[in-house]
């Protein structure tokens, strides 16, 4: 129910395909429907849904990456941002 008809057929369909011999096939299952059904860049949030995403982001196992493994959360020093905004 979280996927639409769409990511349903895609998803089942990089399912068939994945390497069978692979030890972490379901890893790999999960993390496509995660990816799938994850709010997109343009999709608008009330406050309260914000609030609890980030609740539950902090409340997982490994809330630095995403079910792929690209990073969800990059902590820079403020030298580090003074730099990127040419401040120093």
């Amino acid at each position: 129910s979280i996927l639409s008809e769409r990511d349903v057929k895609d998803t089942v369909f990089k399912i068939i395909h994945l390497d069978k011999g692979d030890a972490e096939v379901t890893d790999k299952i999960f993390a496509e429907i995660a990816c799938k059904s994850a709010i997109k860049i343009n999709h608008s949030l009330q406050a309260e849904e914000m609030k609890i995403i980030v609740r539950n982001l902090f409340n997982s196992s490994n809330p630095h990456f995403c079910p792929h493994g690209r990073p969800i959360i990059i902590r820079y020093s403020l030298e580090e941002i003074e730099k990127l905004l040419k401040r120093r």
